[in-house]
């Protein structure tokens, strides 16, 4: 079982991972440790909303990294399948 706070990656920042960054920085129980995007620019903004111990990159395996536990898939649909696997096989929900 994981222990909380549940540690969180974003993997994809844009569209409607703004929506659910707003709601990840609100619950208590969820640490925002790296948000991930094709755009640096766009994962350090996403970053900067959660507050200044989460990082921005734009490297997907930084997703996978030992002090996450969850990973938020918001990329485009056709991306879903091989980030899905890759963060299944890293033990990652």
């Amino acid at each position: 079982m994981t222990e909380l706070p549940l540690r969180v990656a974003f993997l994809g920042c844009g569209g409607i991972a703004e929506h659910y960054l707003r709601v990840y920085r609100e619950l208590d129980w969820v640490e925002v440790r790296v948000c991930v995007d094709v755009d640096i620019n766009r994962a350090q903004d996403a970053a900067a909303q959660i507050g200044p111990a989460t990082r921005a990159s734009i490297n997907p395996a930084d997703a996978l990294s030992d002090d996450v536990d969850v990973v938020v898939i918001n990329t485009p649909n056709h991306l879903h399948r091989e980030q899905a696997i890759a963060a299944l096989t890293a033990n990652k929900h």
